[in-house]
């Protein structure tokens, strides 16, 4: 019962900080949003590695810059991975990624950065027996969680033009499942289109 009202309330958390960032984006004038594509590996358990393949992810987020190094995105990010057999296995996040840049941002320069993602990952799949093995004692082949997640990784952003720019990055994703601890490795490519100047008054 606790796990369960815990898991209840990280959403509504979730959401809330996304919506207080949002806000704060507005009034400040300073807030960008991003959307991005890209591929996402599985990296282990075996379970996973061992029947499904790489798979596209697609994702979008809110950003605000509380400092000229420091970004606050909340964003959403699904992960799809392919069976050869049509099984399904899907990862949908929804968290907040802190941007950490090794430089002030400047208008036409490329800026580098580390990031840190924590938050919650719903995952579905179809053959939970396969997967899971004799952990996995529900009736039904398909099951859903909802789990903490968290990642890591590092990007490279330049701007275009005043208000628009182009991004890439890789993490290190986990995520602790009910029946194991699941890791894989999303690439990403996106734009960002900014309500402020890009480096305007940084």
């Amino acid at each position: 019962m606790k796990r369960l009202q815990f898991r209840i309330h990280i959403p509504i958390i979730l959401l809330s900080i996304i919506m207080l960032f949002t806000n704060a984006s507005a009034e400040n004038n300073n807030g960008a949003v991003t959307v991005a594509a890209g591929i996402s590996i599985p990296l282990r358990p075996s379970a996973v590695t061992d029947n499904y393949g790489i798979g596209p992810n697609v994702g979008f987020g809110l950003c605000y810059d509380p400092a000229r190094i420091l970004e606050i995105e909340p964003r959403v990010i699904f992960n799809s991975f392919p069976h050869q057999d049509h099984e399904s296995f899907k990862l949908f996040e929804i968290g907040a990624d802190i941007k950490i840049y090794t430089q002030e941002r400047r208008p036409e320069r490329l800026a580098t950065y580390l990031v840190i993602g924590p938050g919650l990952s719903y995952m579905s799949y179809s053959n939970g027996e396969e997967l899971w093995g004799d952990k996995f004692d529900k009736e039904s082949r398909t099951g859903t969680e909802t789990d903490f997640g968290m990642s890591f990784g590092l990007g490279i952003e330049h701007p275009v033009v005043p208000g628009f720019g182009v991004f890439m990055d890789i993490r290190y994703a986990i995520d602790y499942g009910e029946y194991n601890v699941v890791t894989y490795l999303p690439i990403r490519f996106g734009l960002k289109f900014s309500s402020k100047r890009q480096g305007a008054g940084r």
